[in-house]
């Protein structure tokens, strides 16, 4: 499973009532009652509950993020990111609605991000090879092409990563920052970060392995 990191009550604050899947159904009263029942289980740490939450749910929340992504891969790596991200914050979730419309939020909500990330890292690939191709003189041109390519496929790659990894590497190898500056934005230790950064390291030369 930035500024962009999610939290357990997510859709509040992005959604209009107008997108939620649920509005305008007629949620009868057992149902709230049996959503309430299992949030309130998931809270307190049963994971039985939040098995059967997720056995329920991850298949139509990853046909919903294909609409968006076109990538099962990618869908069920955004599916898989919301319930991790659920289940670390479970003890102050409290979803405004049924459990179905937040999840469907949620899930748009990471999809839509993810669409940003992937335009971003494309604008940038783009531009890159553009400029260095209006100087064809210029000596090792060859080998700045391959280093912009490269470090468009760094940028997509660290887009698909767990949120607190893809927030604590996007810090490090895009914006520059330090591990301290890194600890102090994202509000963890300095040592959570070094971790963070290896695992994120670990992903990436796994991935840009020839």
């Amino acid at each position: 499973m930035s500024s962009d990191s999610s939290s357990a009550n997510e859709p509040m604050l992005f959604d209009d009532p107008d997108d939620d899947p649920v509005v305008g159904r007629g949620v009868d009263v057992a149902s709230l009652e049996y959503d309430r029942l299992l949030v309130t289980s998931i809270r307190s740490g049963d994971q039985n509950a939040f098995e059967q939450m997720f056995v329920r749910f991850a298949a139509p929340l990853a046909d919903c993020a294909m609409a968006y992504v076109h990538s099962r891969e990618v869908a069920e790596d955004l599916v898989h990111d919301l319930f991790l991200t659920l289940w670390r914050e479970r003890a102050t979730w409290k979803p405004a609605g049924t459990v179905e419309s937040y999840l469907f939020l949620a899930l748009r909500n990471r999809a839509r991000s993810y669409l940003r990330r992937e335009r971003v890292a494309a604008n940038w690939q783009a531009r890159a090879i553009q400029e260095l191709a209006t100087e064809p003189d210029v000596p090792g041109l060859d080998e700045r092409l391959e280093v912009a390519e490269h470090h468009a496929a760094v940028v997509r790659i660290i887009a698909t990563l767990p949120e607190r990894t893809r927030l604590v590497a996007t810090l490090r190898w895009v914006d520059g920052l330090t591990y301290p500056e890194i600890a102090r934005r994202v509000g963890i230790s300095v040592k959570g970060v070094e971790k963070a950064v290896a695992r994120a390291f670990l992903i990436l030369r796994q991935r840009l392995r020839p």
